[in-house]
């Protein structure tokens, strides 16, 4: 990561999760071109999401085990748990590209040091993400919005099975921020911020999402504890 001195908000060495070094500039859609058009090509209009299927028993279930003990093994790519991430993310990308690669084709990707060339835009969660999350909601879970920044060869594995837990100063999770500009402390130019949005239990918060001390001006970081 840059300098603390790099960053406004530092007044401090910034934390120490062992994640993905980030931030970016304000993330902006880069319109696909259609290959019908003349020399005169216009942006393709991004296609309207269809509604997320209803949520299956067995997403209703993960839904009320989130945050549980399995929820540092979701995170750790070595884990038998982590292979329900990749199950439920398959499918989500960036609006207006390509679905993300499979998980074989990532590793083939990552091998070769490839990731994504400046893709900013929408979210589109894969019907299975967007069932937990309607799962989620139907359970009585809250949201609330942080930033996390990180590096365009990250975003392929990130969407395409999940977080990754890192071991921090705080415990082991998904480290994040409430504000942007301090999640740019994280990038390099012309990477991204991801705006995520954490679902938690109003009634036992931190057992989901924990404010953790940080020796900034800002001192907006929160440690995201299960990655599901």
């Amino acid at each position: 990561p840059p300098a603390a001195a790099a960053c406004p908000l530092q007044q401090a060495p910034r934390c120490q999760a062992r994640s993905w070094a980030a931030a970016a500039a304000q993330p902006r859609v880069h319109p696909r071109r259609s290959r019908a058009s003349s020399s005169d090509r216009r942006p393709s209009r991004p296609r309207t999401p269809s509604p997320p299927p209803p949520p299956s028993p067995l997403l209703l279930d993960l839904a009320d085990h989130a945050g549980d003990a399995n929820g540092a093994l979701r995170g750790n790519v070595s884990s038998p748990q982590r292979q329900i991430m990749a199950q439920i993310f398959q499918g989500t990308h960036v609006q207006g590209h390509p679905p993300t690669p499979t998980p074989e084709e990532l590793q083939g990707m990552m091998h070769r040091g490839e990731g994504t060339k400046g893709w900013f835009g929408p979210v589109v969660l894969s019907p299975q993400a967007a069932a937990l999350q309607v799962a989620l909601k139907q359970k009585g879970f809250q949201q609330m919005t942080v930033f996390h920044g990180t590096k365009n060869q990250w975003i392929p594995p990130i969407l395409t099975t999940g977080f990754l837990a890192s071991k921090g100063w705080h415990g082991v999770g998904v480290y994040t921020a409430t504000t942007f500009a301090h999640a740019q402390c994280y990038s390099g130019p012309g990477d991204p911020v991801l705006r995520l949005e954490v679902y938690f239990r109003p009634e036992d918060k931190n057992r989901y999402v924990e404010h953790v001390h940080h020796d900034s001006m800002a001192d907006d970081v929160w440690l995201v504890k299960d990655p599901l």
